[in-house]
């Protein structure tokens, strides 16, 4: 199983939108870290919360952490505020990392290393849509629906994905979750 860690970023709409950037700009759909992320959240006043949950965070072995890490070397060159944190199963495992800025926000400053991260604004947050955090597998779905049409073959084939590690276990559980949803939009699309 190895070794899991939560990690979370707080940071700026500019801030996020730089890990965005560079997140889509990675040709490999395996290697982009955001898809891996289990939840990002925005508030009302413009922050962004991005968490991983239960994820192996192996810097010099992942690609997709290493890309991650890269986005926020990105946002200390660029002088963007924001507060990093990676807690291990060993619960004194705790890493922090922050770019304070001269007007760093308090919504930042204040977002601490505790084993339950403490972020008293967690309730304002506004989900970012599914189709921006599971683009991959919607697309492989899409994909999926063009070749096969029986339901059987489509989990069939996405299982082969999950096992190649072409699809992740989150992704296949979305997959597998919201198939009629994902069908519905597909059929949709194709008769337009």
């Amino acid at each position: 199983m190895g070794y899991r860690s939560q990690v979370y970023l707080k940071t700026t709409t500019e801030g996020y939108l730089i890990i965005k950037r560079r997140n889509d700009s990675i040709e490999n759909l395996k290697h982009r870290p955001l898809q891996y992320a289990e939840e990002i959240k925005r508030t009302p006043a413009g922050f962004y919360k991005i968490w991983f949950c239960d994820i192996k965070w192996y810097e010099g072995t992942y690609e997709e952490i290493k890309q991650f890490m890269r986005a926020l070397d990105d946002l200390v060159e660029q002088g963007i505020p924001y507060s990093f944190i990676r807690i291990g199963e060993d619960p004194t495992d705790i890493e922090y990392k922050v770019n304070w800025t001269d007007d760093v926000p308090d919504e930042i400053q204040t977002f601490e290393p505790v084993i339950d991260v403490n972020d008293e604004d967690w309730s304002c947050y506004e989900d970012i849509t599914k189709t921006e955090k599971y683009s991959h597998i919607i697309g492989v779905m899409f994909d999926l629906f063009d070749k096969h049409e029986e339901c059987d073959d489509i989990k069939d084939a996405l299982r082969n994905m999950n096992r190649d590690g072409e699809v992740s276990d989150t992704e296949y559980d979305y997959a597998i979750e919201h198939r009629e949803e994902l069908l519905k939009e597909w059929e949709e699309r194709s008769e337009r």
